[in-house]
């Protein structure tokens, strides 16, 4: 059987489960960037590409037409990176300071 650990000490199995948790954040730190890159870029595309005119075909009037769902993608791409990034700096700064 065993001995409990002392106090202020981390059994080998807790030691591994944080040193696998590090990685595991960092992959889903890496998720959110991508999926906001591709919300980005793909808003900006959208915007971009029916902002060619058409000859010959009248403007069509829509409630939300290419260009405000390439804005509205572009800004929830940038309020994902932005909330995602903040939790982030305020971990590494609370491990800096435990250092």
């Amino acid at each position: 059987m065993l001995a409990p650990p002392e106090p202020g000490t981390l059994r080998a199995e807790s030691k591994f489960a944080l040193d696998r948790t590090r990685p595991a954040y960092e992959r889903t730190m890496l998720s959110w960037v991508k999926t906001a890159i591709a919300l980005i870029s793909f808003g900006f595309s959208i915007h971009k590409f029916f902002r060619i005119p058409r000859v010959g075909e009248p403007g069509r009037q829509a409630f939300v037409g290419p260009h405000e769902l390439g804005t509205i993608m572009i800004i929830i791409g940038l309020l994902a990176l932005l909330l995602k990034a903040t939790p982030t700096f305020d971990v590494r700064e609370r491990r800096c300071s435990q250092r």
